[in-house]
């Protein structure tokens, strides 16, 4: 069976999906270089492609890739970044209404960076 997600988008959820948007086309997350946004949100929020589309239908999913940018000295903005991100994150997540929803999201959300990290 396929437990991707369907059905409503959360408020915390879209504002979620447009800072991961930012950081994905600022070359900001720690992903490899050449990487489809709609493969990167797609596994990352648990849901199908048909439901990215049908809510994002003037973000060119399949078109944009990932272009990593030259490293910052600014450590600093960069730890900011991450916590901003996993606020957000947390408060998707805490926005679905079931408990399993949310552990198997947190879950996958968990294994999906670990996954990112490694293939850097």
């Amino acid at each position: 069976a396929d437990s991707r997600r369907t059905g409503r988008w959360t408020d915390e959820e879209l504002e979620y999906v447009d800072h991961l948007l930012k950081a994905f086309d600022k070359g900001q997350l720690p992903l490899s270089h050449g990487t489809k946004l709609a493969n990167f949100l797609g596994s990352a929020l648990l849901c199908k492609a048909t439901r990215l589309t049908k809510k994002m239908k003037n973000a060119k999913l399949s078109i944009r890739n990932f272009a990593i940018q030259p490293a910052t000295l600014q450590t600093n903005a960069n730890s900011d970044e991450a916590s901003v991100m996993k606020v957000l994150q947390d408060r998707f997540v805490m926005s679905l209404p079931s408990e399993y929803s949310r552990l198997e999201l947190e879950y996958n959300l968990s294994m999906h960076w670990r996954t990112c990290f490694s293939d850097l």
